[in-house]
């Protein structure tokens, strides 16, 4: 009974590991030289007992609409909102295949923005990737963490920025690292 449990447990890590090795880079080079599109958000899910949340998004490709679903952590999940848009990578022959890049925020001209200021910081719990920053709309003060990839983060800290935010939905709003107004 032992050898049998202990070669189950052999071929599912080779599976895992194959997985891990091999398909995810795949997966990720495909949908990184696809085209692009804009992916809403539709939903937030905080995921099952010692599971990632996760959102499912959707995209509209050749007018037909796909959707796909990302995990991320727990500290970001709390502050993404259904209604939300980002760019999305996907897969010329395979729009199923597709990546939301949460770190490429898209500013919708359809909806109507306005404009606050705010200086980002790096929350207590140290993600290189997450800036946290604090916003006013009229009386209310909003939080939010927004992920900005693969950059340097420290370069950015100490400025302020211009902060987007949605007039029916202020929750939703970006900072854009290319907007400072001043240093600090």
């Amino acid at each position: 009974m032992k050898d049998k449990k202990f070669l189950i447990s052999i071929v599912f890590l080779s599976a895992v590991g194959y997985f891990v090795l091999f398909e995810m880079p795949e997966m990720r080079r495909k949908a990184n030289s696809g085209n692009q599109t804009i992916g809403t958000i539709i939903s937030t899910s905080s995921g099952l007992r010692n599971s990632t949340p996760s959102v499912k998004y959707k995209i509209k490709v050749n007018s037909r609409i796909y959707t796909g679903s990302k995990s991320v952590s727990t500290n970001l999940y709390t502050y993404l909102e259904p209604g939300e848009e980002y760019m999305v990578k996907y897969e010329l022959d395979n729009p199923e295949n597709s990546i939301l890049k949460l770190e490429e925020p898209y500013l919708n001209p359809v909806v109507s923005y306005q404009i606050t200021f705010a200086q980002p910081h790096l929350p207590e719990w140290l993600n290189p990737n997450v800036v946290e920053f604090e916003y006013h709309v009229g009386e209310k003060t909003f939080k939010r963490r927004q992920d900005f990839g693969d950059r340097d983060i420290d370069e950015y800290l100490n400025k302020k920025y211009r902060v987007y935010y949605q007039e029916n939905n202020p929750k939703i709003a970006y900072i854009f690292l290319d907007s400072v107004v001043s240093v600090e």
